[in-house]
């Protein structure tokens, strides 16, 4: 399904999903083990382990829900979840303090999209309190939340070397290779100084430009139809939220053409999200 009108629909699901309940059962990793992550037909997650050590963290998802996603955060300042789903709901209604304090507040540290199974890696940089929950399409709450314990020295840990990166950088502009191949582990770096980002794949037709994609995106409203260079026989790809210097990486598999990249996290200054004020960038997927 093609979202380019998706400007609310992440949003949502982080809403949804940080007012679900929280299930905190203490099972221990093993050091050389891979993180089992299982999300249902409903978006239930479940892990193998919710004591884990800082550094990264291989997991492998099972399961799977269409357009559904797994996105692992934590929180700052005192910060509840509670008043974390109310900064959240503002700043994607465009409440611009809300919006600052939403950065300032919540680190999103990734995760992997559970459309179906999935690998890859997880960055833990810090100790403390993590929340894992899944995040669905067109804001449906999410089930449950899932809190994991994370001790170990502060890290900065390496991403895993790929010839499919995106880039996020400052400035809310996409930065990496306009080139990609289909398949591969697929890492998401945000090298950006100031915001956190998502990375959302659109399959268009070929020769669509960049002008093309912003011009719909300023224009539509939420109940338009998908636009005329939309390629509606390839699936798109949506990633998690990721903070500032944060990353995150999966297996993934996409059909080649032309795809439009995309983010829609919210602006501290305008209030609007970021594709629409020209975070929107062509890439060729081989």
């Amino acid at each position: 399904m093609h979202q380019f009108l998706r400007a609310r629909a992440l949003s949502l699901a982080v809403v949804a999903a940080v007012a679900g309940a929280v299930v905190s059962v203490p099972v221990h990793a093993d050091a050389s083990s891979i993180l089992k992550i299982h999300i249902n037909s409903h978006g239930k997650v479940r892990l193998s382990d919710t004591t884990l050590h800082t550094g990264t963290v291989r997991f492998a998802l099972t399961g799977g829900a269409p357009g559904w996603g797994v996105q692992v955060v934590t929180l700052k300042h005192g910060l509840t979840l509670k008043r974390a789903e109310g900064l959240v709901a503002g700043a994607f209604a465009g409440n611009v303090k809300k919006i600052r304090k939403m950065y300032a507040d919540i680190n999103f540290v990734g995760g992997p999209s559970a459309s179906g199974p999935t690998s890859g890696t997880l960055e833990l940089p810090k100790a403390g309190t993590y929340y894992v929950f899944g995040t669905p399409p067109d804001g449906v709450k999410s089930p449950n939340v899932v809190k994991v314990h994370v001790t170990g020295p502060a890290v900065r840990p390496a991403a895993p070397t790929s010839k499919a990166q995106v880039v996020a950088v400052t400035g809310a502009r996409w930065g990496g290779r306009s080139t990609l191949p289909h398949k591969g582990t697929l890492v998401f770096k945000n090298r950006s100084k100031d915001y956190a980002h998502f990375v959302d794949f659109e399959a268009v037709q070929p020769g669509t430009t960049r002008d093309q994609v912003l011009s719909f995106l300023q224009s539509s409203g939420p109940n338009s139809p998908p636009p005329s260079f939309a390629d509606m026989t390839r699936q798109g790809f949506s990633g998690s939220i990721v903070s500032p210097g944060e990353w995150t990486a999966q297996r993934f598999h996409l059909a080649p053409g032309a795809y439009a990249v995309l983010c829609f996290m919210p602006d501290k200054k305008m209030g609007m999200p970021h594709a629409l004020m020209g975070m929107v960038k062509i890439v060729t997927v081989k």
